[in-house]
């Protein structure tokens, strides 16, 4: 950013972890200093500088999530949904972007052409990239096995998470997947069918298309509302 170089990049990448301080790059209305930190000399770097909170960024990846998880179980939370909860108030929240109905677009035109197929949603809170970012925003993760299965090295299916489009692009191996399950005595094998496209991020989480001709995808496909948005 100092040295003006990344108005060049057309894409950003990011993987698991290193999303959380990308997002907020992408997101955040703060200026590039303080989510950054203004640029430093080594001779300069002692002690006492290095204590001093250098960026907005760099203070909340060293926050503890211990009594943010405590929170959550004390509020009763959803198991599902108590790591959720503890990223969103960590990384989040500070910048304002923990809105727990918030939905993604990739841009304001979206958001309008969203409102304007889906006018239940004029209300909505969409959250945008930043114009003067990269255009393109890609976090590659993975997708977590069944409740009461476990997974592997062959089970582990890609996610890629965009601000306009979320999904695994292929069927991996050109199959369906099994879990197994933890418990042999208490569950079975469960075999799914997993990617093959993408859905909008905002509509992501939904249930299947009604009809079963529209499993295949097009330019305006109907799938149920996700009950919670990604």
């Amino acid at each position: 950013t100092e040295l003006g170089i990344m108005p060049k990049f057309e894409e950003l990448v990011t993987v698991s972890g290193s999303s959380w301080a990308s997002s907020i790059y992408m997101y955040a209305n703060q200026s590039d200093e303080e989510l950054l930190g203004a640029t430093t000399v080594l001779e300069e770097l002692t002690l006492d500088f290095l204590n001093q909170k250098a960026s907005l960024i760099g203070w909340t990846a060293t926050r503890s999530t211990v009594k943010i998880g405590l929170e959550m179980l004390d509020r009763k939370s959803p198991p599902g949904q108590i790591w959720q909860h503890i990223v969103g108030a960590t990384f989040l929240e500070p910048f304002g972007l923990n809105a727990p109905d918030a939905m993604l677009a990739a841009s304001p035109n979206d958001v309008a052409r969203i409102v304007a197929n889906n006018p239940k949603l004029e209300h909505a809170t969409f959250y945008t990239p930043r114009a003067d970012r990269p255009s393109s925003y890609v976090i590659f993760g993975a997708l977590w096995t069944p409740v009461g299965h476990t997974g592997s090295g062959y089970t582990a299916v890609g996610l890629q998470m965009s601000p306009g489009q979320i999904g695994s692009p292929f069927y991996p191996n050109g199959t369906t997947v099994t879990y197994p399950p933890l418990v042999p005595l208490l569950e079975s094998n469960r075999t799914v069918l997993l990617g093959g496209g993408f859905v909008e991020a905002f509509a992501f989480g939904g249930a299947a298309p009604s009809d079963p001709t529209a499993q295949s995808g097009g330019d305006a496909v109907s799938v149920g509302a996700p009950p919670i948005p990604f």
